[in-house]
Order: C-alpha cells, then structure tokens, then sequence
C-alpha cells in the first residue's frame, strides 16, 4: 500500500514538474529562439549545419563556414551524436532547439525529484526542492550556453541511478550510471562534465562513511568507478576526435593563472549567485539564483544536518563551491590534471541547485515537523517571499516587478503575454496546491510563492528573450550568390565599424553587420568566425593579417581588423560586408542589381578572380612562393616575417602564391570536406588548397596519396608534376573510426558486465 501511494504522489509529482517547462511552449510553436550569443551565433547556425550536411547524404565532418575551415563533429560542443540532437537534426528549426530546452529543464526537476525520494525524503519537501531546482536561476541562465542545460539535466539522474544501485543492487541502476555519464558526454559540455565527475566521485567517497555496512559502501564505489569507465569508453567516438581537435588548437595547453582567477567565485560573488543583485542582466556564468527563501530554507538545511548521514550533504555542496572559489581554483588548476583546460570555474554553479537540494529539501522537511517553529517559520518564510516576491528586487524604473514579469514568462512580446503568462502561472499555482490535502494548504501557498519569487528573478533580471528564426538569416547571402563574379563557394569576411563584431548581441537587428557563424546558413565560407577550438595555425595567419593591430577577443573570435592587408588575398577572401569608404580603394562595391544595396563588396585585386572557393595558386618554387608574398607588404605598418613562424609548425615549409597563369584548373566536385579538381600545367608546381590544414586531411594524385604540406602558415598544398592530373582532397579523420571502435568494445564490456552481475544474483536467491 505504502508502494502504490508512493506511485501515486510521483505520478502527481510528475505532472507538477512539467508545468514549468510548458513556459518554453509558445515559443516554440512561434518558432522562437533564445536570443543569446552563444545559441543564435555558434549552436544554432553551426546544428543547422550539420543537419544540411545530414540531409545531403554527408556525415558532418567539416565545415568551411568558421574561420576558414574547422572540424564540425569532432566538436564536444555541438553534441553530434547527443540522441536529444537528432530531433533538431530532422527539423532544424528555432523552435525545436527551444522545445529541447523546455524538455531538459523538465529532465532536470524531474531526476532531482527521483533522487531525493530514493534518499527516502518526504513526498512534499522533494518536490518543492526539485521544483526549486528546475526554476532556478542556474537552469534559466544557462540557455546562453546551447549545451550546459542538457548535460547539467543529466546530473542528477546519474545520482539517482547509484542511490539506487546502493539501495537495492539493480543491474539496469549500474548501466544506467554508465549510459548517463556517455549522454553527458555526447550532450556538449565538457566542463560540466568535468565538475560532476568530481561530484559523484566524492559523493560515493563520502558514503563509505555514512553506514556502518563498510564493504557494501565499497562495492558500490567500484560499482560506481567501472561504470564511469565504461561510460568514458562508450563516449569515445566523440572524445577521440575532441582530443586530436583539441591538440591543433591553442586549448592544447593549460590556461593561466590569471584567467583562472578572473573566473573564479569569491565571497561577494557567490552571494550574488545565490541571492541575486542588482545588474540587469546578472552574469550567465554567476547564476544559480534559488530566492531570499530558497536560501532561508538551504541555511536551515545546514543546521538541520548534524547527523552523521545528514552532515554529508553539507560536505558535498561545500565541495562543490571549492571547486570554483579562489584561491583554491589556483591550487586545483596546478595540481589536477585538466582543470586548467577549462575558463570560469565559477560555472561550477551550473551543478549548485541540484547539489543544493537536498539540503533545502532538509529546511523544508525541519520546519514542517518542527512545531515550535511551526507558526514562526511559517511567517518569516511568507515575509521574506512576499517581500522578494513584491518589493526586494528592485530594477529599473519598476519597482513592483510581478506585473512585468508575467509579460516575460512565455517571451512572446505579443499583447495576450501577460494574460497567457498569468493563465499559466495560475495553473501551475493551483494544480501544486491540489496535490496537498487541504489541512495543508499553507504548503503549497508557501512553496507556490517560493516558485513565482525565482520565476519572477529569472525572468527580470536575466537576459531571458527569444526572437524569431528570421532574425539570425540575413540577407547578403543572396547577394553573394548573385554576384557574377563570385566563386562556386565564396569566402566572405564582414566588418563591424563599432569593433564588436556582433558581441553586443543585444542589437535589435542585423542591418549593419554579419554576425559570426551566420554564413554557416548560407552555404558560404567565412573566414573570420567565433570560435574558441579554432586551429593555432588559423590564429597565426590572422596575427599577420591584422598587424599591427593585433587580435579582437582572442580567445573566442577570429575578427579581421586590417581591411586592406593583402594577405586577404592568401587567406582567400573573396568579398565583404559593409566595407568602411576609407577601405573602398581595394574594395569594388556590387551594383544594385547584383546585391549592392545589401552592402556586399567585392575585393578588387589583379589577377584575383576566383574560380573556386579556395582557389588553387602554382607557385615554382618555394623562393619565389616567399617572394612573392613578402612583396605584398607594400604599406611599412604591415611587418610579414612568414617562415619562422611557419617553420614552427613544420621543418620544410612550403609557401603557395601566384596567379594560375600557366595552369587550367576545373573544379570537378566540392562538398564539405571533400574537394575533386583536374590541374593541366605547363611546369611543375605546389598546387594550394586554400583550407584550414589539419591532420586528418589527405590528399591523393591522380588515385595516389601524396604528401599534404602546410602552405602560407594555415593552409595545404601538394606538389603537382607537368602535365594533366586528378588531385583529390577529403578529411578522413582516423580518430572516428578508432574511437567508434573502442565505444562498441566499452557496450559488449557493459553487456558482459551486465549479464555477470544478474549470474551472480541468480545464484545467491
């Protein structure tokens, strides 16, 4: 009996849970997208990508649409191979990137839930704390990050399936850990990752001293350790490409201390984290905003867990703010392996509402029992909601910030807002107070103002707004397609007069710039691009091009500075987005009819009219390839010193420039990744491919592999005999096929493992 009602309050537990996440439904069937950087310029157009890539019959390898050329799947970010992805993979639109938002936040209370009822927390109190975890400020803010709110969902799930395992030994609870942990890994975020590896590790640690069972406590340890291994094993068709993507990129090494230290939490910060302050918008990165009450209940949590069991929770969520607070970030970034690899450890918070749970779940549960405190907790809870809720936080010129924060919840910005939003809210309000009896109705009015309180922040104070599909597809791409001109597959670069180039993305519009990425919509390569695994060779090349004035945002963005370098030409840039007129004397404008009137230029240079993408330049010798690249340095402010720099990358450097005067070169096929041409030349010379190089590009001559030099620092060239020959080249990288390997070996260990455990508990019954 006690089962079924049990069952019963999980199934309503179930339906209150979801309502939250039913805030993501109009947008979605708008087809609206978050209107964030991260989601409207690097996730979204970069999925997009894939998903054409998917449709043609290709397996998204590469892209030339990013910094002239980057790897696509072995990217962790995008989540290739993530299941929840494939449904944006089948309709790549804004509105099933939201709907997916909407369900992980869902995914995320609902794991939370089940965890603490496997900890055998009382009905009431673990679904208000999983209701506070899946409204808090963490997972609201974390829609900048396209990929932190899936794997951040995971988390708790993970906790639930070993809980589980230790509770009652199910095989399914030990290949759950294993496939959770691979789904984290495959969601995007290998920093989240990172962090909750170190948070069930600890955690299973921590149980060894929570009962006197020692050796069961052990058991569910290396229960745990195996099916983390495996999980890491599964993830390797993903992980070995994100290694060698990672090593050609300036992430190989460990970040500074500095950069650390500037990401990390300090006393003040963390308070705001928790409590919120008065910028408006707060900081993704420093929000895990769980209310004035919230924060009542999670103090009372701590003194209610004096208790050996209970003082655990108090370790774990204390382990989690090291991980992120200075100094204690530097001591961890010079002595754990990795940890350096990531910026922000502040956004460790990601993990602190779901750590925080259970203690919360612990204050609740204290002043529900507690009837000395009955009355009195229950007038200072209603005083500091309602106040939070009414007057607290204050913003702008509005004062009372419930009445604008019911036009925010669904993001529609259409005059019924308000009166969907108060419909929702109220259905979520009373629906939460019938699953309380009635003796209990203070409950949910309590836990009801608790939840609008958080609400009322997220949407208030974070920069919680959604946009059309539209507004991320600029027109230019038109233009470009009908420039005469153009080549089959032009490289574009775009110039932000205000040096931002787009990273003030609070812009109502589009009209006087191309924000990175953007050309992956359009079937254009750019050369310039936000993206932080960019090649260390790429960086370089554009070092160069924008002497002196060196690199914008280096770190995230590849940002052409210097308009007129004419090392444009070798990166093989064919036009441009809304040139400067003190730029115009290298820059030709399109005529109205060919798409001027978007702001579309062409570059103007002898000799410079492309037949292909990455048009293939001769060069005789390696001498007269540096020559001529030298003589480009007309103006005394550009200073080119290619071949030590290229020297550094390899012994015999190889430098491809010129025109293709004495050669006729066809383009025969290009897709993503792959490119078929035929070369008929008068003498020998170093045919150049004017892609980013990277290891795993191969290049055949004439059906024979030759070898693929690094050409003009960045890109690749093959040396091509006299004559008429078929050069063929395609990224073939042999870490997917090693790491698909390794992942089916890691499912027949968990399957053998599987069967094994179920073997031995046949024989003991």
């Amino acid at each position: 009996m006690l089962r079924d009602a049990m069952r019963n309050n999980d199934r309503k537990a179930l339906w209150v849970l979801l309502l939250p996440a039913l805030l993501f439904l109009p947008p979605a069937l708008m087809n609206l997208l978050p209107w964030f950087m991260d989601i409207a310029a690097y996730f979204f157009p970069l999925r997009a990508a894939m998903a054409g890539q998917l449709a043609a019959g290709h397996l998204p390898l590469w892209t030339p649409s990013v910094c002239a050329g980057v790897p696509l799947l072995a990217n962790p970010q995008l989540g290739f191979f993530y299941p929840a992805n494939w449904l944006f993979f089948l309709v790549p639109r804004a509105g099933m990137m939201t709907f997916l938002f909407g369900v992980h936040m869902f995914l995320g209370g609902w794991g939370t839930y089940l965890w603490l009822r496997e900890r055998r927390f009382m009905h009431g109190p673990a679904l208000a704390s999983a209701l506070l975890a899946e409204v808090s400020g963490a997972m609201w803010a974390h829609l900048a990050f396209g990929s932190y709110l899936f794997t951040m969902a995971l988390f708790p799930w993970f906790l639930f399936c070993f809980e589980r395992f230790r509770n009652r030994g199910e095989t399914r609870c030990f290949a759950g850990m294993a496939m959770i942990l691979a789904l984290q890994l495959f969601s995007g975020s290998p920093q989240i990752v990172y962090y909750s590896s170190i948070l069930y590790f600890d955690w299973a640690l921590l149980r060894l001293f929570s009962r006197k069972y020692f050796h069961r406590e052990l058991r569910a340890l290396g229960a745990m350790l195996l099916a983390m291994f495996i999980g890491t094993a599964l993830a390797a068709v993903q992980l070995w490409p994100a290694r060698d993507l990672v090593m050609e990129t300036t992430r190989m090494g460990d970040l500074p201390l500095q950069i650390i230290r500037r990401g990390s939490l300090n006393f003040a910060r963390t308070l705001e984290a928790f409590l919120g302050n008065n910028a408006l918008p707060q900081d993704t990165g420093d929000a895990a905003y769980i209310g004035a009450a919230g924060f009542l209940f999670l103090l009372l949590g701590f003194l209610a867990s004096q208790r050996r069991r209970r003082i655990l929770d108090v370790i774990l969520f204390l382990r989690l703010m090291i991980i992120g607070i200075w100094p204690i970030s530097g001591f961890l970034a010079t002595y754990l392996p990795g940890y350096a690899r990531f910026h922000d450890p502040r956004r460790v918070l990601a993990l602190a509402p779901f750590v925080a749970a259970p203690l919360i779940c612990r204050g609740l549960t204290s002043i529900r029992l507690s009837r000395p405190l009955r009355r009195a907790g229950k007038a200072l809870y209603v005083f500091l909601a309602g106040s939070a809720v009414l007057w607290l936080w204050q913003g702008g010129e509005n004062s009372f910030q419930l009445h604008p924060a019911l036009g925010w919840i669904p993001n529609v910005n259409l005059g019924m807002s308000k009166i969907l939003s108060a419909i929702l809210l109220a259905a979520f309000f009373l629906f939460m107070i019938r699953s309380w009896k009635r003796r209990r109705l203070w409950w949910g009015i309590a836990v009801g103002v608790m939840i609008i309180e958080v609400l009322n922040y997220s949407f208030c104070r974070l920069d919680n707004k959604f946009i059309p599909e539209k507004r991320v597809r600029p027109p230019q791409a038109a233009a470009l397609r009908r420039d005469p001109a153009r080549n089959v597959f032009p490289r574009i670069i775009a110039f932000d007069a205000s040096g931002h180039y787009s990273y003030n993305y609070t812009r109502p519009d589009f009209a006087d710039t191309w924000m990175p990425n953007l050309a992956a919509f359009h079937g254009v390569s750019d050369f310039q691009g936000y993206e932080p695994l960019r090649s260390r060779r790429y960086t370089h090349l554009l070092t160069l091009v924008n002497e002196p004035s060196g690199l914008l945002y280096p770190s995230h963005f590849g940002l052409v500075r210097c308009l007129d370098s004419p090392l444009l030409e070798t990166a093989g840039v064919t036009h441009g987005i809304e040139i400067p007129t003190s730029f115009r004397d290298t820059w030709d404008r399109l005529p109205p009819d060919d798409g001027g009137g978007s702001g579309v230029f062409r570059l103007k240079r002898p000799g410079r009219l492309f037949v292909f993408e990455t048009l293939p330049f001769i060069a005789r010798s390696r001498e007269e390839a540096a020559g001529m690249l030298r003589s480009q340095a007309r103006r005394e402010k550009v200073r080119i010193s290619p071949r030590p720099v290229i020297e550094h990358y390899n012994p015999q450097p190889i430098l491809g420039y010129g025109g293709a005067g004495d050669a006729e070169i066809r383009v025969l096929e290009y897709h993503e990744g792959r490119a078929r041409l035929e070369i008929d030349t008068s003498s020998g010379g170093y045919l150049v491919f004017r892609e980013t190089w990277f290891p795993d590009w191969r290049v055949f001559l004439d059906g024979e592999e030759a070898e693929n030099l690094n050409a003009d620092i960045a890109f690749q060239a093959v040396w091509v005999p006299e004559g008429r020959h078929e050069v063929v080249w395609e990224y073939r990288p042999a870490s997917l096929r090693r790491g698909a390997v390794v992942s089916l070996l890691a499912l027949l260990l968990l399957v053998f493992t599987c069967s094994a455990m179920r073997r031995r508990q046949r024989m003991k019954q």
